[in-house]
């Protein structure tokens, strides 16, 4: 429907407004490219990081290559925490066009409001 806010918008609208923190936003880019990097079939569109958000968009080769991406994450998650801490993932309507865009918080910073943030 028209003139609804989808979640992708509202995170994208804030992080938008947010301003950067430049010694974070750098470090952290760097970490989310070396982490990314790693994945076969994916190729990395764009990584970008502001003070409390990041936004990283993938293309993937194949649904094959997603799927392992996706599975390669959990695991990833669990081994390398501090990494990934609360993420939101946006699959673009058409599915087939193997893209996606990942939002990731600041460790004490969240979309829920949890760990003492106001949430987005």
């Amino acid at each position: 429907m028209p003139g609804l806010e989808t979640d992708a918008d509202r995170v994208e609208r804030v992080m938008t407004a947010e301003p950067v923190d430049v010694e974070w936003a750098k470090q952290r880019e760097s970490e989310l490219r070396q982490v990314f990097k790693e994945s076969p079939g994916a190729t990395i569109e764009r990584i970008e990081c502001r003070s409390t958000l990041c936004k990283r968009e993938l293309n993937f080769e194949s649904t094959g290559a997603r799927d392992d991406f996706y599975r390669a994450s959990g695991r990833r998650n669990r081994d390398k925490p501090h990494l990934l801490h609360e993420t939101m993932t946006i699959e673009k309507p058409d599915r087939a066009s193997l893209r996606t865009v990942m939002y990731l918080t600041r460790p004490g910073f969240g979309f829920s409001g949890r760990d003492g943030s106001s949430g987005l």
